[in-house]
């Protein structure tokens, strides 16, 4: 079903549009443009300015500090300076020290401790014999010489003896027992003399005995210890583990020097 209406509709009211025309100058534009940029321009200067300030500033510090770093670490040199002044002359004594340990090393480097050795040797004579003369003679070289028997060890010296003796002692039980005095090696019997002192007759025996490498003390030798090279008197590296004095009790004693 179609409905008609009679009544007019309403318009919607109109607007009038009316033409802008810009009266403004071109100078004026331009002069407000220029007027902004000159305000940034003034923004950006002062900006740049508190940037040179600020850096200017943490510059100052910088350097105030570096200073101070430099001057306490000249203040340190110098208290070094002058605290090596006090040690000027511990290279020279150290020098000094070193040349005497190794003059003192060369000149001990053939020492023996006689004392222990003579011990050993009368501790491992017959009872009835006594010694007349015992003569040492040591090389000049510590590292050990050959001997003039091809069938001898190197040894750096060598013992000659004088004994005497009631009754001829057992010659070959005797050597053998000087040889295993640690530091000595080939014993060797020479002779036996039957001797007539006014009226007590006894048997004059002599012999030889090589003493070895072993016999030396290296007391003082440069590669022991500060202690035994200023002047101790322990026994170096070198020297023989078995003194002496540590013979086995099936050793006959009770021999007479």
């Amino acid at each position: 079903m179609t409905t008609i209406s009679l009544t007019k509709p309403k318009q919607a009211p109109t607007t009038s549009i009316w033409p802008q025309v810009d009266l403004l100058p071109p100078e004026v534009r331009q002069g407000r443009k220029l007027k902004r940029t000159k305000q940034l321009l003034a923004v950006a200067l002062l900006a740049i300015v508190l940037l040179a300030v600020v850096g200017w500033v943490f510059a100052k510090f910088t350097l105030v500090a570096a200073n101070r770093e430099v001057a306490d670490a000249q203040a340190d040199t110098d208290k070094l300076t002058s605290e090596q002044a006090k040690y000027a002359g511990v290279p020279r004594i150290q020098s000094q020290l070193t040349a005497t340990r190794n003059a003192l090393s060369s000149a001990t480097a053939t020492e023996v401790l006689w004392k222990q050795y003579l011990e050993a040797l009368r501790a491992v004579t017959p009872a009835n014999v006594s010694y007349e003369d015992v003569h040492a003679t040591l090389s000049s070289d510590p590292t050990g010489t050959q001997a003039g028997d091809p069938l001898q060890k190197p040894s750096v010296g060598q013992i000659v003896f004088t004994a005497r003796a009631a009754t001829l002692p057992d010659v070959a039980a005797w050597m053998d027992a000087v040889g295993q005095v640690p530091g000595f090696s080939d014993p060797w019997f020479t002779q036996a003399v039957v001797t007539d002192d006014q009226g007590y007759v006894y048997y004059k025996v002599s012999g030889t005995v090589q003493v070895t490498s072993g016999a030396l003390a290296h007391r003082f030798d440069a590669t022991t210890s500060t202690g035994s090279a200023a002047g101790g008197s322990g026994q170096g590296a070198a020297a023989s583990p078995t003194t002496p004095a540590q013979q086995p009790s099936s050793t006959p004693t009770g021999g007479n020097s």
